[in-house]
């Protein structure tokens, strides 16, 4: 996955905890995320009817996990005692089972299927049906990705437009985890993507970078309304769908490419800024996972596991270990230029 430092057992019932210490990143109130949040010890819960115990292998620090912390996203309401989890996506391993779980085992390897769950722990207890099976072919670096930027990736070329091979998307954004795996999605299905970047010190190697994982143009945002982008599309050239993940400046580019008739899908941190645009629509990472059978879920990452197999998936990371820095990597995700997904890394804790 690109990443840079910085046989399954019995299910068995829990008739007692095999963890006593845990620790994880919780925040009492909303505000800026270095401020607020704060490293606790906890002794985790039993599994009871119908849930599990996890133990957590790797976290990603995602756009919407510091805008959830800040106030600016809705997510889990504050918690009463002041330690409400952090974290929307992440890997773990099953360790425990509590009566009546038939879809899960020990030993399984899981992913969030609903947000909330507070991934920013080493040990997480929850409803079995709130986690998706992913294969343990997958390493943990490669899993961080499900199924939030999976399944918006997946849930954002399908929602809109019935794309075919040979169509010509656009989007912004196209550096983010989620650009990153629309560019995989969409080469290994014959669709062809026009990859907006903002301007940066590096931005000659990240326009190689998108290029390898399978883009077919890549461009600074302030080059597409020059002349010079006549060069690189044909005059008949028009996106039939546009990917918005941005706004601003960056928003008017994909409108530069994209046909006046086609969809324009929004998502993130674009979904605050203004849009004119008569046809746009709104994604909805929560509704579409509630809304799409789990057969479709499990399908999207099937696919991309298919992909990880055939090492034609890649998503550019930086591990951080989980622990008593983890507020200094919060401020390393922040750095607009850092140019990896940086996550945590709990495995040794």
């Amino acid at each position: 996955m690109g990443v840079k430092e910085g046989s399954t057992p019995p299910a068995m019932f829990a008739s007692r905890l095999s963890v006593r210490r845990a620790s994880a990143l919780v925040f009492g109130k909303h505000g800026s995320p270095t401020s607020v949040l704060r490293m606790i010890e906890f002794e985790p819960a039993a599994p009871k009817q119908n849930e599990v115990l996890v133990r957590m292998l790797a976290a990603p620090i995602h756009p919407v996990d510091l805008d959830i912390i800040s106030g600016k996203l809705p997510g889990q309401p504050l918690s009463p005692d002041g330690q409400t989890f952090a974290g929307v996506d992440g890997v773990g391993e099953i360790t425990q089972v509590g009566p009546g779980v038939s879809n899960l085992a020990v030993g399984d390897r899981v992913v969030p299927r609903v947000a909330g769950l507070g991934t920013w722990r080493t040990h997480l207890t929850c409803s079995s049906n709130s986690l998706l099976k992913v294969s343990r072919e997958i390493s943990p670096e490669s899993a961080i990705m499900m199924p939030g930027a999976v399944h918006t990736a997946f849930g954002l070329l399908s929602t809109v437009a019935k794309l075919q091979e040979g169509d010509l998307i656009v989007q912004n954004a196209a550096t983010s985890a989620v650009g990153q795996l629309v560019i995989q999605i969409a080469a290994s299905r014959g669709i062809q993507t026009v990859n907006i970047i903002s301007p940066r010190p590096d931005s000659g190697e990240i326009r190689e970078r998108l290029k390898r994982l399978g883009g077919t143009v890549v461009v600074d945002v302030d080059y597409v309304d020059s002349d010079l982008m006549d060069n690189i599309l044909s005059d008949e050239a028009e996106a039939v769908l546009g990917i918005d993940g941005q706004g601003g400046d960056s928003l008017t580019a994909v409108q530069v490419v994209l046909g006046d008739e086609a969809p324009l899908v929004r998502y993130g941190r674009a979904l605050d800024r203004p849009c004119s645009r008569a046809n746009a629509a709104r994604f909805d990472l929560q509704k579409y996972l509630q809304s799409v059978p789990a057969t479709t879920l499990q399908n999207n990452l099937k696919e991309l596991e298919q992909l990880l197999a055939n090492s034609s998936a890649k998503v550019y990371l930086e591990r951080h270990s989980f622990g008593d820095r983890s507020i200094d990597s919060i401020a390393r995700s922040q750095d607009r230029f850092v140019g990896r997904k940086v996550f945590f890394s709990m495995e040794g804790r």
